[in-house]
Order: C-alpha cells, then sequence, then structure tokens
C-alpha cells in the first residue's frame, strides 16, 4: 500500500503572507516577476515550492463561483385552477395538516363564483408553465428519470441491508421494463425471467394499449421459451434463425406438444396464451440438427411436384377436377406439412407421399374440407409414377404438354371418348375454361393453347 499523504499545516504568519502576495496579483508562475516573488516566499518562509503554489492554488479555488445546477423537474400535468388555489392556502397556513387544509379549500371552492375560479385558472397558467411536457427540456427529463432510478435502486439496498427483502418493476413508456431488488430477490428473478413480464402485464392493466400488453405476452413467452431450451440444451436462448431456415427442429413436450417453427412475435395470440397458462407443465425436448438433403422443400419444389403428379391422379379415376376447384397455393403448403407431419417431421417425402395422400383425401371432400382431415390411411396399391421433366421443353411443347393434362380433366369428368375428344378438342378446352376454371393463371393457359392450336391447324 502506498504511504498516505501528509498534509501541511501553516503557521498563521505563513497564511498572511502568502494571501497577501495572492491579493497583490500573484496566483501563479505565470511570469519572471511572478517566479521571484515566488522565490522570496520560499525563502523568508522556509517553505519549498510546491508548498507555496498549492496554497495559492487553493486560493484561486475558494475565489471561484459555484455553478448553478439546473433545475431538473419531472413533467407532469399542468397545474390547474384548483391545484394553485390549494398552493396558495398550505403557503398561508404552513402548520397545518394537508387534510385541513383540503377540507376548508374544497368548501371555499364550492362557494367560488365563476370570476373567481378563473381568476384562480389564469393564475395556475402563468405561475406553473415549468410543468407541461412541451416545454420541459427532453435532455432534463431524462436526467430527472435517471435521478429517480438511483434512488429507488439505494432504497432497495437499504432494505436489503437492513435484513428485508424489496423487488421492484419499473415500466416506462416506449422502454423496456427494468426490474431489480435485493440480492434474494434478483437471484429467484434470474431463475424465474418469466415472472417479471407476467407481473409487468398484470400491473398495466386495461390503460395500456393493445399494442404494449402484446409486447409484454411476447416478451414472456420468449422468457418461457429460453428457459426451457437452457433446461434442454443449457444455451440460453433459442436460435429462431436456425428453426426459420429449416435447420433446427425444436418441439414442446406437454399439454401442447407443438413444434416451435416461428419466433414468438409470430405466433398466434391463442398459442402465446397456452403456452404462458401451461408454462409449468411444459418441457422441451432435444434439439437435432437436419442435414440440407433433408431440409424443408421450397414452395417452388413442392408446387413441381404436384403439378407433374395431375396427370396421374386424375387418369385413375379416384378424383375429378370439379373437386379440387378451390386449390391454390396456401392449401398446397398446408397439405404439404400434414404429409410431413403424418410421415414424422423429419423425414422428407417423395412424390408418391402425395399422391397416396391426395387419393385418401379425395374421395367426397372438397379441397378446403380435405386440409382438415388426418392422413392416417393409405391405398392397398400405389402405381409408380415418375416426376415428369419439362425444363428442356419449348415454349410452345410446354403449353401442349400441360394442356394435355387438362384434356385428360375435361375427359375424366365429361365421360368422352378419345376419338370424340380429338374432334372436340377446343370446344372441351372452351367449356373447360369457362365453366369450372377459377385460377387466372390457368385461364391464361388455355387462351395461349387456344392461340397455338389456331395456327397449327
Amino acid at each position: 500500500m502506498a504511504e498516505e499523504k501528509k498534509r501541511v499545516h501553516f503557521s498563521e504568519e505563513q497564511k498572511a503572507a502568502m494571501k497577501q502576495a495572492y491579493d497583490g496579483g500573484l496566483t501563479g508562475s505565470k511570469t519572471s516577476e511572478d517566479e521571484l516573488a515566488i522565490e522570496r516566499l520560499v525563502v523568508s518562509l522556509g517553505l519549498n515550492r510546491k508548498q507555496v503554489m498549492d496554497f495559492l492554488y487553493s486560493l484561486a479555488r475558494k475565489d471561484k463561483e459555484p455553478k448553478a445546477r439546473a433545475r431538473v423537474k419531472i413533467p407532469t400535468r399542468p397545474t390547474n385552477g384548483w391545484g394553485a388555489f390549494v398552493s396558495h392556502m398550505k403557503k398561508q397556513e404552513p402548520g397545518v395538516e394537508s387534510a385541513v387544509i383540503f377540507r376548508r379549500a374544497g368548501e371555499e371552492w364550492r362557494n367560488f363564483s365563476d370570476s373567481k375560479r378563473e381568476h384562480w385558472r389564469r393564475t395556475a397558467q402563468e405561475n406553473h408553465p415549468f410543468v407541461t411536457p412541451d416545454i420541459c427540456d427532453e435532455s432534463l427529463k431524462k436526467k430527472a428519470i435517471s435521478d429517480k432510478l438511483k434512488a429507488i435502486r439505494k432504497l432497495v439496498d437499504e432494505i436489503g441491508t437492513l435484513g428485508g427483502e424489496a423487488l421492484c418493476i419499473c415500466h416506462m413508456p416506449n422502454k423496456k421494463p427494468i426490474h431489480f431488488g435485493s440480492e434474494k430477490c434478483q437471484t429467484w428473478l434470474e431463475e424465474n425471467p418469466q415472472f417479471s413480464t407476467s407481473l409487468l402485464t398484470h400491473c398495466m392493466g386495461s390503460g395500456s394499449s393493445q399494442r404494449e400488453k402484446q409486447e409484454a405476452e411476447r416478451r414472456e413467452v420468449q422468457a418461457i421459451l429460453n428457459k426451457l431450451y437452457a433446461s434442454a440444451t443449457g444455451n440460453a436462448r433459442v436460435p429462431y434463425s436456425s428453426i426459420t431456415a429449416g435447420k433446427l427442429a425444436v418441439k414442446l413436450h406437454g399439454p401442447l406438444d407443438l413444434d416451435v417453427t416461428k419466433p414468438p412475435s409470430m405466433m398466434p395470440t391463442a398459442v402465446r396464451q397456452e403456452i404462458i397458462l401451461h408454462h409449468r407443465e411444459l418441457s422441451m425436448s432435444d434439439t437435432e440438427w437436419i442435414s440440407e438433403d433433408r431440409a424443408k422443400p421450397s414452395r417452388l419444389m413442392v408446387m413441381k411436384r404436384l403439378a407433374g403428379l395431375a396427370g396421374e391422379l386424375f387418369s385413375s379415376g379416384t378424383m375429378k377436377f370439379l373437386r379440387l376447384r378451390k386449390t391454390n397455393q396456401d392449401h398446397i403448403e398446408t397439405l404439404h406439412s400434414q404429409i410431413r407431419g403424418s410421415r414424422g417431421f423429419y423425414d422428407r417425402p417423395i412424390p408418391d407421399h402425395y399422391v397416396i395422400a391426395l387419393r385418401t383425401l379425395s374421395s367426397s371432400f372438397q379441397t378446403s374440407e380435405l386440409l382438415q382431415l388426418p392422413i392416417t390411411q393409405q391405398p392397398e396399391s400405389v402405381a409408380p409414377y415418375e416426376l415428369h421433366q419439362r425444363e428442356s421443353c419449348d415454349l410452345h411443347q410446354r403449353f401442349f404438354n400441360q394442356a394435355n393434362v387438362q384434356l385428360r380433366i375435361v375427359q375424366n369428368a365429361t365421360s368422352l371418348a378419345p376419338e370424340d375428344l380429338a374432334e372436340h378438342r377446343l370446344v372441351a378446352l372452351r367449356e373447360f375454361k369457362d365453366d369450372c376454371l377459377v385460377s387466372s393463371s390457368a385461364i391464361s393457359l388455355c387462351t395461349q393453347f387456344e392461340v397455338f392450336f389456331m395456327s397449327e391447324t
């Protein structure tokens, strides 16, 4: 440890001599004359140069005027006439209790005329303009809030020193909630991160906006999932970026039993509320990294597979076009997810799986109804089918191939023989387009094929 600096005690004669030199204009060693004056003091008083300079500097510091501290006011609601009148009565009778002041002020205020009340309203506007949020400087607001938080933290620490336990949750507009407490409470908060956000949700009550409530709910769900993930893997947070990219699978077990496929901000409100309600009963399974060759196929890949399977489906006679006229991309994606779910999340379905699923579900339902049924049964036999490769076809040939698939659909729907279909090809296409088809892209396809057919004939 370094030796403590010894304090120098000057005699009254030494102080008077140096004070006289300071009053004469000696404030430092700025010029050669100042250096000579300092040397005379050193010799005459028996001090060293540093001691003389330190004393002169201390005199200079004492003469400086202290900086006025800026007045900090927390923005509050502007004072009204009633408030100004009560403040006036408190100043008139400072020793009287507040309850007595309020009772007297209320009796007098009720008997005031409109002119007297207007007088106090004007007094409030003239004498209390600094409390309005528009006039209060933004930096002063932040400083005032920061000072209040420090005071609250100090109070919480004092409670802990006295053997008590304290927990504080501060929620400020447009900011994340701040929570802190005594040592025991702080440890408990770290072990139960969802508690602070859950308590905040209840404290906010009906006075908060719906957006604030949803944000608090989202943070609570995120804290619950992070805690479950930490218990299962030892990692602090759920890697949602890896989950959405199809590289990681995370599953919840318990009353919900669902796959975590998106962050809490994108989850439906009902799902978030169920997670909060049953968070004590939930657990999370070990995660498994999915290799690239087993990742979930893209939407384009699914659409290509189903487009290639259309001919085989309708030629078998098990499904007619009218039963799938409501098909759209959302239905395709939902059906695709059901097929994957029935085979296990990690199983990459092959094209035949789509044939099996569609045949199983196509007996007597519309597409929107098919998607609500579980895929639990399969036909006894499935004809092998290979995916068509159309990338090498030119534009006309691609239209021709797709139109042939549609003609086979019309054949099944109208029970036309192949020879009759050859004679009525163009008429059948028009009927198919006008009466049955609802997809704008398919209508465009038929129109383009008609142009191609007319040019060929």
